[in-house]
Order: structure tokens, then C-alpha cells, then sequence
């Protein structure tokens, strides 16, 4: 049997932290003096809204307010329960945390319900209507002038996964290194069967060295810089391997696939409306044409909620 050696991983994760406390430490009096201020312009009918608690000054700040204010958690972008590697960490989310919880999908709610408190109040709002309403030609035209996209020819684009620098060590999340040969054999797929189309690499902008895992291929335009809540409508085939905060902004217009990849693995038996195609890819890349495309219009309900 292979016994593995953890005891690296494990030093260099306790450093890690031993470093934050560390810090905390030398800088326990500043940093409870700005809380103090800060909490004080609070009263108790005062709410925050979040998203996210992933610095440690952030949750410090919580930790002393929590019991002073109230507070709204957010989804943070990613839609939650359709990869696999969410079973593991959903226990982790600030959305556990608050008074309020707001997811952007009925099926992320459903994911938290047994271990959401039952003091929370919670609630699936979806998205603007805005991002889901057929954009004017003039529009699209001037955006894809913007980002370098040709006019009139047909283009695909492939929303990589994310470069995370290996910070995340969890089971169903892969390595850098995964997700740049996952991207090289997709981007190879995509320029065999869209000889005619402008193929497009669009790499999420806070991609950690993404400068260290470039796709060099002739014909491929690689988009880094742009925010995809801002570009998805300009693209006339689109192709994911995620379902993130990415997945939200698509519409009935485009033609959408999901690729499954094994080391970033999606529970496909949620996409209720799916075709499976036989694409000569390999027994790690699974393709799927998205045949009907939903999306949940936020109506203002979480504020209704919140004033109630």
C-alpha cells in the first residue's frame, strides 16, 4: 500500500497560520482601536451585507460585531451544490454565519437547508433581469470592437477554471497543472471542430500567475483583463467547465456547453436539461450541449425579507 508523506503540506499550512496569528498579536491594540471606531457609528438596526469572510480582518470584524448588528451573507458567486467539491466545503460559508442568507439558485439553498440554522432567513434571488435581456446589435458591436473580438465572424469562447497558485488542497478541485493541460486539449478541440469561427480563451482576471500557464496557439485569443459579467453577450458559442458565478451570466441567445472535467467534477445530474455529445476529447472531459437555459430573476425579494 502507498503511504504518502503529508508531513510538508502540513508544515507549511501550520506556518501559514502561525504567521496570521502572529500578526494579530503584534497588532491587537491598532486593530481593536479602528474596530471601536468603527463599531461605534453602529446601532442595532443597522445591517451589513456581505459576501465574503475570507481575510482575517475581515472575520475578526464580524467576531466583534455580530452581536451589535445584524448581517446579510451573499452567495459568493459561485453557484452552490454542482461540483462535487462543494459536498466537502459548504460547511465552511460565510452563508451559515449571518441572519440573512441569499442564494443565486433554488438548488444552492436547497445544498445549505440542513445546516443552515433555523434562526437564518434564506432565500434564492437570482440575478438582475438586466443581464437576461437581448442586447442591442449597436451595443454588441462597439463591446466587441472594445475587446478585439472580429465583428462579423462567428466565434466560440472557452471560460477556463481558475489558476489558484495551489492554494486550495481539497478532493474534486485539481491542481494548476490540471487545469493548464484540461485547457491546452480543450482549446485543441475547439480550433479542430470551429475551423471557420474565431476561437476565444477568456481566463478569469484574478487567475493567480496566470503569466506562468499561457495557452501558445496559433489562431486563439486569449482575454484576460475583461470581467465576464460585462462581456458574456458579445460571444456566440460559449463553452464552461465550471458552474461559478460565471454560469449566471448566459442567455437563450447563445448556444451554452458544459464540459465535465474528473479533476474539477460537476454533479451533472442537476443539469436537468442536457445532451451528452460524442466528442472525441478522452474519458477525462465529458461535453454536454446545454438544450434550455433558466435563469432566476431577481425581484427584489431579499429586500422584502429583510424589511419584514
Amino acid at each position: 500500500m502507498l503511504k504518502i508523506n503529508f508531513s510538508p503540506l502540513i508544515n507549511l499550512i501550520l506556518d501559514k497560520h502561525f504567521q496570521i496569528l502572529n500578526n494579530f498579536e503584534n497588532n491587537i491594540k491598532k486593530i481593536d482601536n479602528e474596530v471601536s471606531k468603527i463599531s461605534s457609528k453602529f446601532t442595532k438596526n443597522d445591517l451589513i451585507l456581505s459576501n465574503l469572510l475570507e481575510r482575517p480582518l475581515s472575520l475578526y470584524f464580524f467576531l466583534k460585531l455580530r452581536k451589535r448588528v445584524k448581517f446579510a451573507f451573499f452567495e459568493h458567486g459561485e453557484t452552490s451544490g454542482y461540483q462535487k467539491c462543494w459536498d466537502i466545503r459548504k460547511k465552511s460559508q460565510t452563508t451559515i454565519l449571518g441572519d440573512f442568507a441569499f442564494f443565486s439558485h433554488q438548488h444552492g439553498l436547497n445544498t445549505h437547508k440542513n445546516i443552515l440554522s433555523k434562526k437564518i432567513i434564506a432565500s434564492s434571488i437570482g440575478a438582475d433581469r438586466r443581464y437576461f435581456l437581448k442586447k442591442n446589435l449597436i451595443k454588441k458591436m462597439i463591446l466587441r470592437l472594445i475587446v478585439g473580438v472580429p465583428l462579423f465572424k462567428k466565434n466560440v469562447v472557452y471560460l477556463a477554471d481558475l489558476f489558484r497558485n495551489n492554494s486550495t488542497i481539497t478532493p474534486h478541485i485539481g491542481r494548476d497543472l490540471d487545469v493548464f493541460e484540461d485547457t491546452y486539449k480543450i482549446i485543441n478541440y475547439l480550433k479542430e471542430h470551429h475551423k471557420k469561427k474565431t476561437i476565444i480563451l477568456k481566463q478569469y482576471p484574478t487567475s493567480l500567475y496566470k503569466d506562468d500557464f499561457l495557452i501558445n496557439l496559433d489562431g486563439v485569443k486569449t482575454l484576460s483583463i475583461f470581467n465576464w459579467m460585462h462581456i458574456y453577450y458579445i460571444f456566440d458559442e460559449i463553452y464552461f467547465s465550471a458552474i461559478q458565478s460565471s454560469w449566471l451570466y448566459k442567455n437563450q441567445w447563445q448556444k451554452i456547453f458544459l464540459i465535465n472535467r474528473s479533476h474539477y467534477p460537476i454533479h451533472m445530474k442537476f443539469i436537468k436539461s442536457k445532451k451528452k455529445i460524442n466528442a472525441n476529447l478522452n474519458n477525462k472531459l465529458q461535453l454536454y450541449k446545454v438544450e434550455k437555459i433558466s435563469n432566476k430573476i431577481d425581484k427584489g425579494c431579499w429586500i422584502n425579507l429583510i424589511n419584514q
